[in-house]
């Protein structure tokens, strides 16, 4: 899509948390040069050690992150869903493998034009220095968790991070939107591991599973694997429902 495109959704891309107290001119200028693109699930963003010419941020699906290692054996880093950057704005090599899990479709701004954009707007350097402050939190509270927990702990925390809607009401209807590999990957477990846990929630009477879709067999499942980070997603956390505050 081109730049007369960008112009056309600048309404819908002022709602990107990254451009936060831009005006319409302000936006309008980061934006030059910048286009709306369209991943088919599948489909390579970019790859490891590609020089890093674009900054894209996800509008809409889920992009994974992950690396190979010397026998060519994938490693799921991280998974960026709506509203988040896809890449590190301050290197100048992708670091990881990027791949659409789904339909997507972002918005991608030459890396260069961005980082003068950010010099030059204040408000833009505050957004971005937030955002990177709390991704980096987020991956050392997956680190802990992941070498922390036990593998039940991991799944369930997980599936009970799939549940909440953006609007922060928990559904009891997940659909696995990445294949089990891909998700134990992302866990630090393997694959029979996977398995082997969601049977073992099931047989507990926390969830049903039917192919890709789970489904939480009460409101209150899985909350005991919540976390401090998962809780923030939650609109009752603050309530007597939440397990934390009984």
């Amino acid at each position: 899509m081109t730049l007369s495109h960008i112009h056309q959704d600048l309404n819908s891309l002022s709602n990107i948390s990254l451009f936060r107290n831009l005006n319409e001119s302000e936006l309008q200028e980061i934006l030059k040069e910048s286009q709306i693109i369209k991943c088919k699930k599948g489909k390579i963003l970019f790859s490891q050690e590609e020089k890093a010419l674009n900054f894209y941020i996800v509008i809409s699906g889920m992009i994974r992150l992950f690396i190979n290692d010397a026998d060519g054996m994938e490693t799921t880093l991280q998974i960026v869903e709506c509203d988040n950057f896809v890449n590190d704005m301050f290197v100048n090599n992708f670091q990881t493998n990027a791949q659409a899990m789904e339909d997507s479709k972002l918005l991608s701004m030459p890396l260069q034009k961005f980082r003068e954009s950010v010099k030059n707007n204040l408000s833009l350097a505050n957004n971005i220095i937030a955002a990177t402050s709390s991704r980096n939190e987020k991956l050392v509270n997956q680190l802990i968790h992941l070498k922390l927990s036990n593998a039940k702990q991991k799944v369930g925390n997980f599936l009970l991070g799939m549940s909440f809607e953006k609007s922060g009401d928990k559904t009891q209807n997940i659909q696995l939107k990445c294949d089990k590999s891909t998700i134990a990957s992302y866990l630090g477990i393997n694959p029979e591991t996977f398995s082997r846990t969601l049977r073992k929630l099931k047989d507990d009477g926390e969830i049903s599973i039917e192919q890709s879709n789970v489904t939480l067999l009460q409101k209150q499942s899985l909350c005991k694997y919540c976390d401090s980070e998962t809780s923030t997603k939650c609109n009752l956390r603050s309530s007597n429902f939440c397990e934390e505050n009984k």
